[in-house]
């Protein structure tokens, strides 16, 4: 899960669960702390791999959910946050496609 993720799954659903609700279910169910606790990381970045992805994007995942839940969260991670969710509005929308036209 990313951090753009987490903020557009929410919008589309408030019913959503956080990351913190997700990995404390996942330790209830016996999930090895290996992976409830790993550092999300954007494993498949070219540039810089295995960079958490809380570094790369200068917010935590506990800001988001304090976010998405409606929390107080510092002036940064509401800027970063909001600026993340427009930068990738193109990522929401429907394809476009010319008037008429039909897949083959």
């Amino acid at each position: 899960m990313t951090l753009v993720a987490e903020y557009q799954a929410a919008r589309r659903d408030e019913g959503i669960a956080r990351l913190r609700r997700v990995l404390a279910l996942a330790h209830e169910m016996g999930a090895p702390d290996s992976l409830v606790y790993k550092v999300p990381t954007a494993d498949l970045e070219s540039l810089t791999p295995l960079k958490p992805d809380e570094d790369a994007f200068g917010v935590t995942y506990g800001e988001i959910d304090d976010f998405l839940e409606g929390k107080e969260v510092s002036e940064q991670a509401y800027e970063t946050i909001v600026r993340t969710y427009r930068n990738s509005g193109h990522k929401r929308a429907l394809p476009v496609f010319p008037q008429g036209w039909t897949p083959s």
